[in-house]
């Protein structure tokens, strides 16, 4: 069983909402956590997909046909407003984050009873979603699609593992999501606690840092300590409030952003930067701050 939350409510809301806007379109069960997991990075459990459909069903929001959703016309009225909101691109928000606010006074449905799955109908839909993934990702990336199947974990692997298992030392209650096994890539889902994703992957000898909708940087060779503990540092700092980004925008356009933490003196200094050809003009453009207030 889960825990009621407007994040978790949030959370369903958004893949449903985000990966089959259109009136009327349906989306499958395999295809909900294909939606799930694209806007948070991180695979919903059978109680939390359980939960958060019957909460939106109690309130008018989804209707459930079998194991397809679709939005109700008061279903699609609060997606346009999430979505028009964060197109605005000035509140720092992610989606769900935007929905958790619209949702926070939706009471629980979960003693009601009403929508399930029994843990094969779930663990179906789970196989039938990562095969999908597998013959994306086959199109897209052979060699990853080979390595992954394959199951050979790397150094860098093995260092990004020791890594999250010290975060995890630090921060217990904080959730931590594998995408799918072997162990390759990490995501930290929007949560009480953290406002923002947090997700952390390895490429070669790289280690990849990705937050927000916009910033990712490398950290390389993962084969140097220094490498490796400095990219610690961030992700730490990140969940603690003593890092953050801050990206910048042309309109709705982001073109740049910065990793920011405070030295020693309370100063932010910028410690790594992504930014696109269009940072390049000569444009005005404003800034939104991820900031976490630590877990």
């Amino acid at each position: 069983m889960s825990s009621h939350s407007a994040y978790l409510n949030a959370w369903v809301f958004t893949a449903i909402a985000g990966t089959r806007p259109e009136q009327g379109g349906r989306l499958s069960l395999p295809e909900t956590l294909d939606g799930a997991d694209y806007f948070n990075r991180a695979m919903i459990s059978k109680s939390e997909l359980e939960h958060g459909v019957r909460d939106l069903v109690s309130a008018g929001l989804i209707s459930v046909a079998g194991q397809s959703f679709a939005l109700t016309e008061t279903g699609h009225d609060v997606s346009k407003s999430v979505w028009r909101k964060y197109e605005q691109r000035r509140s720092g928000n992610h989606p769900i984050a935007i929905a958790e606010e619209r949702l926070k006074s939706i009471p629980c449905a979960e003693e009601l009873g009403g929508w399930s799955l029994t843990q094969q109908e779930f663990d179906s839909a789970v196989a039938t979603y990562r095969t999908n993934f597998r013959e994306t990702l086959r199109k897209i990336d052979p060699e990853l699609a080979t390595w992954i199947e394959q199951g050979r974990p790397s150094r860098a692997d093995r260092q990004l593992e020791d890594l999250l298992a010290r975060v995890r030392a630090r921060h217990p209650s904080l959730r931590i999501d594998e995408v799918m096994p072997p162990f390759r890539s990490a995501h930290m889902p929007i949560q009480p606690g953290l406002r923002f994703a947090i997700a952390l992957s390895v490429q070669g000898d790289e280690l990849q840092l990705y937050v927000g909708d916009r910033f990712w940087v490398e950290y390389f060779p993962s084969s140097k300590p220094v490498v490796v503990e400095d990219l610690e540092a961030r992700v730490l700092g990140l969940i603690s409030g003593e890092c953050r980004i801050v990206e910048s925008y042309i309109g709705h356009h982001g073109v740049s952003a910065r990793l920011e933490c405070r030295d020693e003196s309370g100063r932010w200094r910028r410690r790594a930067r992504w930014s696109s050809l269009r940072s390049l003009l000569p444009l005005r453009r404003h800034e939104r701050v991820l900031q976490n207030v630590g877990p």
